[in-house]
C-alpha cells in the first residue's frame, strides 16, 4: 500500500468512527484499493448485538458520502462501499472469541494438533492469563486446548 493510501484509510477511519458510533455500530475495517473497474474505498461495519442491515449500511454511506467529497481525500473517481464483514467475518483476536462465545468458529493453525491443521468447532472459552482458546470440535465433541499464537487464521463458520 502506497503512502497515499495509507493516508486516506487513516482518513476515513477516523471520520466512520465518529459516524458509526451514532448508531451503535463498530468499525470492523477500511479498505482503499484498486481492482479492474477503477478505485473502491470499503468501510466494513459490524453491530455488537446483532446483524448488520441494509439500513445500517445505507446510513453509513450516506452520512460519509458528502463528508468524503468535502474533504477531496481522494484526487481520483471511485467507488464508496459499506458492508458487514459478512457471516463468516474474521475472529481478530481475544476480545472477538470472548464476543462469540458458543459459535462455530473455523481456526487454521502454524503447527499442527494432533496431526490436523484445521480445527472446526465451537468456542467455548479464552482464557486471557494463559492465552489459550477453548474449542469443542464440532463432528467429535472433543474439546481442545489452543495457544492463540499458534492461529494463523480465524473465522466464524456459517452453519447449515
Amino acid at each position: 500500500m502506497s503512502f497515499m493510501e495509507e493516508e486516506v484509510v487513516k482518513k476515513v477511519r477516523e471520520i466512520a468512527e465518529e459516524i458509526v458510533r451514532r448508531y451503535d455500530l463498530e468499525l470492523f475495517d477500511v479498505r482503499y484499493r484498486r481492482g479492474r473497474r477503477g478505485w473502491t474505498l470499503t468501510i466494513y461495519i459490524d453491530k455488537l448485538n446483532g446483524y448488520v442491515s441494509i439500513d445500517d449500511c445505507e446510513r453509513v454511506s450516506r452520512d460519509m458520502d458528502p463528508i468524503l467529497d468535502s474533504l477531496d481525500l481522494i484526487p481520483h473517481s471511485y467507488t464508496l462501499e459499506v458492508s458487514s464483514p459478512g457471516l463468516d467475518r474474521p475472529l481478530r483476536g481475544p476480545e472477538d472469541y470472548k464476543r462469540f462465545k458458543g459459535k462455530l468458529g473455523k481456526f487454521i493453525l502454524k503447527e499442527k494438533m494432533e496431526g490436523r491443521k484445521v480445527l472446526i468447532g465451537y468456542i467455548e472459552d479464552y482464557e486471557s492469563d494463559r492465552k489459550i482458546l477453548r474449542i469443542r470440535d464440532r463432528d467429535t465433541s472433543r474439546s481442545f486446548e489452543i495457544n492463540v499464537n499458534n492461529i494463523t487464521k480465524a473465522n466464524l463458520e456459517v452453519e447449515f
